[in-house]
C-alpha cells in the first residue's frame, strides 16, 4: 500500500493571547478584540488580556469600554506603567483632564523613562496650553540615543511653540534617514515633517512629504461606491417619507444635544469651543454614538437602514423611541455642574444624518460649519484621519467626498426643509465677538464674555484641530491653500472651489 503523502505542516498556531498581540501591532485591533473577549470571560484574572482589550478598544475609539477594561486590569496588577498609560489615555480622551493627568503622572512614578507616558502626559499638557511643563516632561527623552519616535512626535508638536520649529524638523528627519525606522513609525514621521515645513513656509517639501506619506498608508477610497450610497440615501428619503417617521417622544432629560457638523478642519472645534466656554454647555466632543446607532438600526420585521426607508411604516415610534433614548443614554455628562444643559456632538460625518437627527431630537439646534473647501481640502489632506476617512489620503477623494456632502446637505435643507444654523469660519474669525454672538442667540443662550477666550477653555482638545483650538483666534489659516496653488490642481479641477 502506497504512503499518504503528508501535506507540510503550516506555522505553529500562536496562544490566544500571543494572537492578539500579533493582530494588534498589525494595526487589526478589531480581530485582536473579539479574541480578547473569549480569553476575559474564561480567564478574568488574565490582567494582560483585560489591559490589551483596553488598548484595542482605545484603538477603536471606545474609550469608555477602554477605561473599563483596563481598569479590570489595574485591580490585578495596579502598579503596571503601560495598563496606567493606557487609563491616562482613555480618561484623557473622554475629557476627564485631572485624573488623566493624574494616571500618567503615576505612572511615571512607578517607571520614569516609561517614554509612552511621559508623551501621553506631554501631549496632554500641551493640549492644555502648558507648554513649559509639556516641554520639562519630555526634554529629558530627547538625550536618548536613538530617540524614541513617540518623544520626537511630542516635540515636533511643542518646539513650534518655543520658537524651535528647525531643531523639531532635525529630530524628525534624523529618525526618517534611519533605515531601521519601521514603516509605520516613517508615515507618523512625515506626517510631523511636513506640517512642520510647513510652518517654516518651505511649502513645496511640505507638499511633497505629505504626498510621499498618504500613499503608504494604504487607504483607499471607493468614491464611485460612496456617491452611489448617498444616492440611494438620497432618494430614499422623501419629502413623503420624511414627513411619515414619527417623531421620538422620550422623558425631557437633564443635557439635551447640540449638533455640530460639516466638513472636517472646517471650523467645528473652533465653534465647539466657543459653545463650551459657556457655562451651560459641556464638551461632548466627536461622538460615534448616532453612527453607531444608524449602523445597527433595523424595523421590527428586520430591514436596515437606508432600505427601510422605503417602506416607512416600518419606522414605527417604537424604533425611534428607542434609537433616541440610547443617544441620550450614551451621552457625556458633566461632572459636578449643575448648570450645564447642552451637550456637543461635534462629529462631522452626522452631516449624513440630519434627516434622522430632525425625528430623534425634533427641537435639538444642529450647527454646519462652512469654510473655503479649497482650505478645507488641503488641512484635511496633511492630517491622518483613520480607516474610516479614506477618502482623505487624496485630493481626488477629498473632493469626491465634499460634493457627497453637500448633496446630503442641501436635499436636507432645501428638500426636506430642516433647519441648520450655518457658521462660516471666515467670518468667525474676522468679527468673534459678531459671529459668537449671533451663534449664542440662535443656540437659544445669553452672552457670556468667556466665549471671546475660546483658547481658554480647559478641555482637552481631542481632535485634530488641538494646534488651532490651543491659540487665540486668528485669521492665519484664511487662504492657507494659495501657497500650494498649483499641488490643488486636481482638487480644483474637480469643480470644488
Amino acid at each position: 500500500m502506497a504512503a499518504k503523502t503528508r501535506k507540510p505542516a503550516g506555522p505553529p498556531r500562536l496562544a490566544p493571547l500571543d494572537e492578539a498581540l500579533r493582530l494588534y501591532y498589525s494595526g487589526r485591533p478589531r480581530e485582536a478584540g473579539e479574541i480578547l473577549v473569549r480569553i476575559v470571560r474564561d480567564k478574568p484574572g488574565e490582567a494582560r488580556a483585560w489591559g490589551l482589550l483596553g488598548a484595542c478598544h482605545g484603538q477603536l475609539g471606545n474609550f469608555a469600554a477602554s477605561l473599563q477594561s483596563v481598569d479590570r486590569a489595574l485591580a490585578l496588577q495596579p502598579d503596571d506603567p503601560l495598563l496606567l498609560t493606557i487609563r491616562g489615555r482613555a480618561l484623557r480622551m473622554l475629557g476627564h483632564t485631572e485624573e488623566g493627568l493624574d494616571a500618567f503622572r503615576l505612572a511615571l512614578t512607578r517607571d520614569p523613562g516609561h517614554v509612552t507616558a511621559a508623551t501621553g502626559l506631554a501631549l496632554l499638557l500641551s493640549s492644555l496650553n502648558r507648554w513649559d511643563e509639556a516641554w520639562d516632561v519630555i526634554a529629558p527623552f530627547l538625550d536618548r540615543d536613538p530617540v524614541s519616535h513617540q518623544a520626537a512626535l511630542a516635540a515636533a508638536r511643542i518646539l513650534p511653540r518655543r520658537n524651535e520649529t528647525p531643531r523639531a524638523i532635525g529630530i524628525i528627519t534624523s529618525l526618517l534617514d534611519r533605515s531601521d525606522t519601521a514603516p509605520g513609525v516613517r508615515i507618523e514621521l512625515s506626517f510631523a515633517l511636513a506640517d512642520l515645513l510647513d510652518r517654516e513656509g518651505r511649502y513645496a517639501e511640505a507638499f511633497e512629504a505629505i504626498s510621499t506619506a498618504q500613499p503608504l498608508r494604504g487607504m483607499r477610497f471607493d468614491a464611485a461606491a460612496h456617491r452611489a450610497a448617498v444616492e440611494r440615501m438620497i432618494t430614499a428619503m422623501t419629502p413623503a417619507r420624511f414627513g411619515s417617521i414619527p417623531e421620538a417622544k422620550v422623558p425631557t432629560a437633564d443635557h439635551q444635544p447640540l449638533f455640530i457638523v460639516g466638513m472636517p478642519r472646517s471650523g467645528t472645534t473652533l465653534v465647539e469651543r466657543i459653545l463650551v466656554a459657556h457655562p451651560e454647555v459641556f464638551a461632548g466632543g466627536e461622538l460615534d454614538t448616532l453612527t453607531r446607532l444608524v449602523s445597527g438600526m433595523q424595523s421590527p420585521a428586520g430591514v436596515a437602514y437606508p432600505g427601510l426607508l422605503q417602506h416607512p411604516q416600518m419606522l414605527l415610534g417604537s424604533v425611534v423611541n428607542g434609537m433616541a433614548t440610547r443617544y441620550l443614554a450614551a451621552l457625556p455628562r458633566p461632572r459636578n455642574t449643575s448648570n450645564v444643559h447642552m451637550v456637543t456632538d461635534k462629529m462631522p460625518a452626522n452631516v449624513m444624518h440630519l434627516a434622522l437627527i430632525a425625528r430623534l431630537f425634533p427641537g435639538a439646534r444642529v450647527i454646519r460649519c462652512l469654510r473655503d473647501p479649497r482650505d478645507v481640502a488641503l488641512s484635511c489632506y496633511f492630517h491622518a484621519f483613520g480607516p474610516g476617512a479614506s477618502w482623505a489620503a487624496s485630493l481626488e477623494g477629498i473632493a469626491s467626498y465634499s460634493a457627497d456632502v453637500e448633496r446630503v446637505y442641501q436635499h436636507a435643507t432645501a428638500t426636506l426643509g430642516i433647519s441648520v444654523i450655518e457658521v462660516e469660519y471666515e467670518a468667525l474669525v474676522s468679527d468673534p465677538e459678531a459671529q459668537s454672538r449671533r451663534l449664542l442667540e440662535a443656540v437659544g443662550l445669553s452672552w457670556n464674555d468667556a466665549c471671546l477666550h475660546p483658547h481658554k477653555v480647559e478641555i482637552d482638545a481631542r481632535t485634530h484641530s488641538v494646534e488651532q483650538v490651543t491659540r487665540p483666534v486668528h485669521t492665519e489659516s484664511v487662504g492657507r491653500w494659495k501657497h500650494y496653488e498649483a499641488q490643488m490642481a486636481p482638487f480644483v479641477a474637480a469643480g470644488v472651489s
